[in-house]
């Protein structure tokens, strides 16, 4: 297990100890296991680089393994997506692709933050990314609703 794998699974297990409980508010784990990602990558700004941009120009295996980390992720937002449906049904479906653009709109959104200010300051950006899976998986009209 390489270093980047052993941090990824470190930051991990909040998200998943948080999410698979039943609750029937899907919106607490989404805020929850966003907290907890991005204190994680805060409290270790070396890790968070290394995961956000060095791994870009680290080579086909490091990419692959990123690969999957997104993948993970997708698959969280998924997860959520199918809660929310559950208790408000008029959230369309949504493609899987979704999902994974998601993702990407998240990750730049940190990334950017690194490059700007920094991982230190990282919780700053918990309701934006907040309002990003808002937006992307239940639309932005049921969004404002939910917010208020």
């Amino acid at each position: 297990m390489s270093h980047t794998d052993a941090g990824v699974d470190w930051l991990w297990t909040p998200h998943d100890a948080t999410l698979p409980r039943p609750t029937p508010d899907w919106l607490a784990p989404d805020g929850r296991a966003i907290e907890v990602n991005l204190a994680g990558m805060a409290a270790s700004p070396a890790f968070a680089r290394a995961c956000l941009i060095e791994v870009l120009g680290a080579g086909p295996a490091a990419l692959a393994r990123r690969n999957i980390v997104q993948n993970r992720f997708a698959d969280q937002l998924a997860a959520i997506h199918r809660r929310a449906r559950a208790d408000i049904p008029e959230i369309p479906s949504l493609a899987p692709s979704t999902f994974r653009a998601a993702v990407g709109a998240v990750n730049e959104l940190v990334t950017a933050h690194v490059l700007e200010h920094g991982a230190q300051t990282l919780p700053e950006l918990t309701d934006a990314i907040l309002d990003v899976h808002l937006a992307l998986l239940v639309g932005r009209e049921l969004a404002a609703r939910i917010a208020t």
